[in-house]
């Protein structure tokens, strides 16, 4: 019987495992099986590798979500003086509030597309079964780019809104205040902080 075979690549859909398995040729034609070779599967045992990678995303969701709770908590321990200042430039400008809104799902969902892509790089194989070595770069290049999305998307919003305050605070008739100021801000931030 010969044992050579080639390797090919079973996809079980765009974000799950590929696994790479041995295909004889005499099994395509044997009966005795039951299923073709073609249509047999082999299961990787997960190594602490992969399971690092998987506890991974749970535990930054878990640090987002703690942070999102200690700014609350900030926001509630505040100077009174300060928080009405605060409604009165909400008040002024509403569309800050929808500002952060899209802010904070914009910068859900690009922190969620940091974890999936670490996910996918958990399940990139060579021909081997091994990792590639590449998987270890890969993985850290990620990470900094999740690092420089966060604080880039943390900073924009910060001159946005420091940039509305400082014009609505330094302006001595309120009613010369322009009315895109949200948008004249947005526009400038992401000019200074993209380059």
């Amino acid at each position: 019987m010969d044992r050579s075979f080639k390797h090919e690549a079973v996809n079980y859909g765009p974000m799950d495992v590929v696994s790479f398995y041995p295909r004889f040729p005499q099994l395509d034609q044997s009966s005795q099986f039951g299923k073709k070779s073609s249509e047999l599967q082999t299961v990787r045992s997960l190594t602490f590798y992969d399971w690092v990678h998987m506890t991974n995303g749970f535990y930054l969701t878990n640090i987002f979500h703690t942070l999102v709770l200690f700014a609350r908590s900030q926001c509630r321990h505040s100077n009174p003086l300060r928080n009405k200042q605060r409604f009165r430039i909400i008040l002024f400008f509403p569309s800050i509030i929808f500002y952060a809104f899209v802010h904070f799902i914009l910068f859900y969902i690009l922190w969620n597309w940091c974890l999936i892509v670490s996910e996918f790089i958990v399940y990139l194989d060579d021909f081997e079964g091994g990792y590639p070595a590449y998987v270890y770069v890969c993985n850290i290049v990620n990470g900094l780019a999740c690092i420089w999305i966060s604080v880039y998307m943390f900073e924009m919003f910060r001159v946005t809104v420091a940039g509305t305050y400082g014009t609505w605070y330094w302006t001595e008739n309120k009613r010369e205040v322009p009315r895109f100021t949200v948008l004249r801000f947005i526009y400038i931030s992401t000019r200074l902080y993209t380059s």
